[in-house]
């Protein structure tokens, strides 16, 4: 008899999800306000380095892929030292 695998999805993962929408809707936003008004872009950078982070714990967590999350950690990580460095 085979054992059955835990569903990794409960809720603490379901609000990690929110929480990625959230903050990928606050890059579309700072993004298109940053057009108009430059100091939002260190804003866009930081929102999309967290955005990064959390695209890897839900990949690597709920849909299992784990070459993906290495790229997303590794772009996540960049974003913010580009955000705090001030390079762009």
């Amino acid at each position: 008899m085979k054992k059955e695998k835990k569903s990794p999805v409960n809720r603490f993962n379901i609000l990690f999800v929110d929480l990625q929408m959230v903050l990928t809707l606050l890059v579309v936003v700072f993004f298109i306000i940053g057009f108009f008004n430059q100091k939002f872009l260190i804003a866009t950078e930081i929102c999309l380095g967290l955005d990064l982070f959390m695209m890897a714990y839900n990949n690597y967590l709920i849909y299992r892929r784990r070459n993906m999350t290495i790229i997303y950690i590794v772009i996540g990580v960049l974003a913010l030292l580009s955000a705090l460095l001030g390079v762009v």
